[in-house]
């Protein structure tokens, strides 16, 4: 899903991207990736994602030809409208949250720990970080060397200082992430 970001985000308005506006809300636009939709709004240069969602199995097409003709017109205006919705609620949620810059989003993807991502995002040295959030240096090198066995009330406190929650600490493990997205429900 990410490359498809890249590459549209390369050229974004490369016809051959078939990314398509919602209908009613030219500024919102789809990304279809198998089955998972990424809603996102498009500022300029600058490309918002609102949400990232699986395709809900009521929009399947019906196999039968005849009947996917018929429906998909309306099936397709039915997903417009859940995902307008769903990209409305989460412009309203994310109104004073911070933008987070794609290249961000990659590291944490690709494995980086989180607290030095967020920290280096701040341009903050170890040691501006450490007194910052009245922990050891030596300790916070620790955690941005993976040690795994931190007391909760020390990444709170550097939760706190980097501005961000303590879940954006939390690593972003591909395997895990994967098995959760896919995982079969029930």
């Amino acid at each position: 899903m990410l490359e498809r970001l890249d590459v549209y985000a390369a050229a974004p308005d490369d016809p051959q991207h078939a990314v398509p506006a919602l209908a009613g809300e030219a500024a919102t636009s789809r990304l279809r990736v198998g089955e998972w939709r990424v809603l996102f709004d498009r500022k300029g240069e600058k490309i918002e994602v609102c949400v990232i969602r699986r395709r809900r199995e009521s929009y399947s097409m019906p196999a039968n030809t005849e009947t996917a003709e018929a429906a998909e017109p309306g099936a397709e205006g039915l997903e417009d409208r859940f995902d307008m919705a769903l990209a409305g609620l989460a412009r309203s949620e994310q109104t004073n949250e911070e933008a987070v810059p794609f290249a961000i989003v990659r590291r944490l993807v690709d494995g980086e720990v989180p607290v030095t991502v967020w920290r280096e995002h701040r341009a903050l040295p170890v040691e501006q970080l450490a007194a910052l959030a009245h922990v050891p240096a030596e300790l916070l090198v620790e955690v941005e060397a993976g040690r795994e066995d931190i007391p909760l009330r020390v990444m709170h406190a550097l939760a706190l200082a980097l501005r961000i929650d303590l879940d954006d600490l939390v690593p972003w493990s591909d395997g895990a992430a994967n098995t959760a997205a896919v995982a079969p429900p029930g």
